[in-house]
């Protein structure tokens, strides 16, 4: 797991989103359970910021939000996008979202509900 990944996970636990890394959050794949869960994983950001003596890396990470109660998973998802929209020193520099809201990507084969906020990251 990248320390990107490692370090949004744990803001996102210590923000009272999720209990424990292996319970209700996951790094890099959507689980077969539990029915809610929130996982996170590296997007392509943009191009780093270079100058004369320096280069600032500018990732991108999504949070993804997966439940059988639509309501609750984009209730979920647009809190964790307020709550993260512009903070500044917990991940990284700063976090910002990419997006105004979560995007809905519809049901999985199960039935569980599934949105994705995405996020840039600076620094």
């Amino acid at each position: 797991m990248t320390s990107l990944v490692a370090d949004m996970i744990s803001a996102i636990i210590a923000a009272g989103y999720a209990t424990s890394l292996g319970t209700d959050i996951f790094a890099w794949q959507i689980r077969p359970s539990p029915p809610a869960q929130i996982m996170v994983m590296l997007t392509g950001g943009e191009p780093p910021l270079e100058s004369v003596d320096s280069s600032t890396p500018r990732p991108g990470i999504q949070v993804y939000l997966v439940d059988r109660n639509l309501a609750a998973a984009e209730t979920k998802a647009e809190s964790i996008r307020n709550y993260f929209s512009l903070k500044k020193s917990t991940i990284r520099q700063v976090i910002r979202a990419a997006r105004s809201t979560p995007i809905y990507l519809g049901q999985l084969d199960d039935g569980r509900h599934k949105f994705v906020v995405e996020f840039k990251v600076f620094g």
